[in-house]
């Protein structure tokens, strides 16, 4: 009874739990599909064994979030260890499924012998061939005198690209690294419950897992699809100077070379991609400063891609509309839709109620009287701007939201302010209006979910 109430509860209508469970299903099926292709060993499962290893231990994991979390004292040590060990077997999967997956696509090109590089070349002739020779600048710089690779521009350059397109590996899986800390040090290294303001954390934790390692494992599934060598090695005859570094660049080069040696992953264009995910998941979290950093660094790193060979210019374009279902699935996509699926956890307890005297909520002379809306037609509309007998402020409302995310992940404690706002952010939300202007069209099943409450007291929400 117990395991099927804790199973219930993870594929109920909330949005973040379903989510997240897809993600675990997601990375089983991917490394059940690598041993189809490749089966090896025991019942065919060693196709690429780490994967497989993966997959088990995320399974374990999930089964005992599952188990922990039916248990009558769900803050207990033993479901936040369970719940940081689901999610290093999540970021470490990266590595691992990057490769399987070139294990399993060295195999699919000997038995097919085919690549779509050829294909992917005359798109980008037929979109950039009238600008550069086959539709490739590298090719252009390779013979320009002036700005080419041989210029002290082009050398210069080439060192500063190719220090971006190498830390790649870090905006991304630093900001995942520091939230998993921020999340975790609480109640593991502190020894303490999770209160709100952790149980906040988590529920954004989870929609950034699903869109980071979600998009690494579209991007995997792609790259078995349409296995490519990138232009610097399938044009490599038609390059007459080689790049030139200053300091790192050349060592840098060879390192990369010698590791993406008979691999098939240049398209779609998986540093374009996930570095232009970075950027949104660090302004959808608060951290401003850092997504403009990785904001320059994403358009650095897409430029590195072209101007050092590793791709075409179709892997960059089709690297947009992965990132889009990346984030389209992790509920992303706006920060509306962000702050609402942060603040519509029916399990996030003790909402205070309002207060004639708040000073936080903004006053009006109709303040204290039912909000009447002169247009009949749209009662709906009419009920979702009001809380109670108190009109909504739809700018107010959205400032406090995004003062909710500039505060989740900071050590301090949330705010007075933003744990009173935490109600009208829910009662708008529940309502199913947007952080702006105009209602929105969110789905029955994430209203069906705010409605499910437990009021407490104030005073627990001061974390």
């Amino acid at each position: 009874m117990s395991a099927r109430m804790g199973i219930r509860s993870w594929l109920s209508f909330d949005f973040v739990r379903r989510q997240f469970a897809f993600l675990g299903v997601f990375l089983v099926c991917q490394a059940l599909f690598y041993c189809w292709i490749n089966p090896h060993g025991f019942l065919g499962l060693m196709g690429a064994p780490l994967c497989t290893l993966w997959a088990v231990l995320l399974i374990i994991c999930t089964s005992l979030s599952f188990y922990h979390e039916s248990r009558p004292h769900k803050t207990s040590q033993a479901l936040e260890w369970a719940r940081l060990a689901t999610c290093l077997v999540l970021m470490t999967s990266v590595l691992v499924f990057f490769d399987g997956s070139n294990i399993t696509n060295r195999v699919r090109v000997a038995k097919l012998g085919d690549t779509v590089d050829m294909t992917l070349l005359a798109m980008d002739d037929k979109m950039l061939g009238w600008l550069f020779p086959k539709g490739q600048l590298a090719l252009y710089l390779d013979q320009n005198t002036y700005i080419g690779v041989q210029s002290w521009f082009g050398v210069l350059c080439g060192e500063v690209l190719q220090l971006f397109y190498v830390s790649y590996y870090f905006w991304g899986n630093g900001l995942l690294v520091y939230m998993i800390w921020q999340r975790f040090s609480h109640t593991l290294y502190y020894s303490r419950k999770p209160q709100v303001k952790q149980r906040l954390q988590w529920r954004q934790l989870r929609l950034c897992l699903v869109a980071w390692v979600g998009t690494f494992l579209l991007n995997f599934l792609l790259n078995l699809t349409f296995p490519a060598i990138s232009p610097r090695l399938f044009i490599e005859e038609l390059y007459k100077n080689e790049l030139r570094g200053i300091f790192f660049g050349d060592s840098l080069r060879a390192a990369l070379k010698s590791a993406a040696s008979q691999t098939y992953s240049a398209f779609p264009s998986g540093h374009c991609g996930l570095s232009i995910m970075a950027a949104i998941l660090a302004y959808r979290t608060g951290f401003k400063r850092f997504a403009r950093c990785c904001t320059v660094a994403a358009v650095l790193i897409c430029s590195a891609t072209i101007v050092l060979r590793y791709h075409y210019f179709v892997d960059f374009l089709c690297a947009i509309p992965m990132v889009f279902i990346g984030c389209v699935a992790a509920g992303i996509r706006t920060d509306e839709r962000f702050i609402y699926l942060t603040v519509s956890d029916s399990s996030v307890k003790a909402l205070p109620k309002f207060k004639d005297e708040d000073e936080h909520l903004v006053k009006s002379p109709s303040s204290h009287k039912p909000h009447h809306n002169d247009d009949s037609s749209h009662p709906d509309e009419c009920e979702s701007l009001t809380y109670g007998d108190k009109p909504i402020d739809h700018n107010k409302v959205k400032v406090l939201g995004h003062q909710l995310l500039s505060q989740l992940w900071t050590s301090a404690p949330l705010s007075a302010s933003t744990i009173d706002a935490l109600p009208q952010l829910r009662r708008q939300t529940q309502s199913g209006t947007p952080l702006g202007n105009s209602p929105t069209g969110y789905g029955d099943e994430e209203q069906l979910s705010m409605t499910r409450l437990d009021i407490h007291d104030e005073a627990a929400l001061r974390v």
